[in-house]
């Protein structure tokens, strides 16, 4: 039996009330439908096989919500991956949301972790369209100035230190409501260089991925609160170095 490995005892227990124990129990969801709320997030669907490689559900119970990712074979890495991405962003001054439980079979290369609800945070998508209380928005309004550049310096810190991550977008990364703490989600392609093709090593290739992810960044926060001419200030810093000094 494949071992279920627990973070949170009160997040175990509200489980076993309802019947899911065992890694088959959350493997297959729909079984106990009834007792909870399942939402699917996300799926990515092998074009071959038409099986689900890896998928995003989000879970309420008792009005608590929690998200499992589930992946499988070909993706079975990425939530490997994602699990050590969690541990690794904490030395860039960064959190993710608290991971509950996790389990991984090998042998079958399946595994899940289950995440809990980022309570009090707030994606920078939701901020910049206003979908956050007023009090939220007002807040980071007033503090964007340090928030954007300290993202900007985390990001260069993550290249600096050998890793390469090409999903910073408004929707992944979250502050907190009267707080200076910063989350990001979705960690599987949090990867150290040593993990992507081996041409990402060529330092020319490496400047051009970082600066498509400056773009990227750019190109999900512009919005009439953070016209394009506000955000370079911030975040364009690291075009106007020599590939060669980064």
């Amino acid at each position: 039996m494949v071992k279920i490995n627990w973070h949170n005892k009160k997040a175990e227990q509200k489980f076993a009330k309802i019947s899911l124990k065992d890694f088959s129990d959350f493997w297959d969801l729909e079984k106990n439908k009834p007792a909870m709320q399942l939402k699917s997030m996300r799926k990515h669907i092998d074009k071959k096989t038409n099986d689900i490689n890896r998928q995003m559900t989000r879970i309420t119970v008792n009005d608590e919500i929690f998200y499992l990712k589930q992946a499988q074979g070909v993706s079975y890495e990425s939530i490997i991956n994602e699990y050590e991405a969690a541990r690794h962003i904490l030395n860039f001054g960064l959190r993710s949301a608290d991971l509950d439980m996790h389990a991984f079979d090998d042998q079958a290369r399946r595994g899940f972790l289950l995440y809990a609800n980022l309570k009090n945070f707030y994606s920078l998508s939701n901020l910049i369209s206003r979908n956050a209380p007023t009090e939220v928005i007002d807040f980071f309004m007033s503090r964007r100035h340090d928030y954007f550049l300290r993202i900007s310096g985390i990001i260069r810190k993550v290249h600096k230190a050998g890793y390469y991550f090409p999903d910073w977008v408004a929707w992944h990364i979250f502050i907190k409501k009267d707080s200076d703490e910063i989350a990001l989600i979705d960690l599987e392609r949090f990867l150290p260089l040593k993990k992507w093709p081996w041409y990402f090593r060529v330092p020319i290739i490496f400047y051009f991925k970082r600066i498509k992810v400056w773009k990227k960044l750019l190109c999900s926060l512009e919005s009439d609160l953070f016209p394009g001419t506000e955000l370079k200030q911030y975040f364009c810093e690291q075009r106007r170095h020599k590939f060669s000094n980064n």
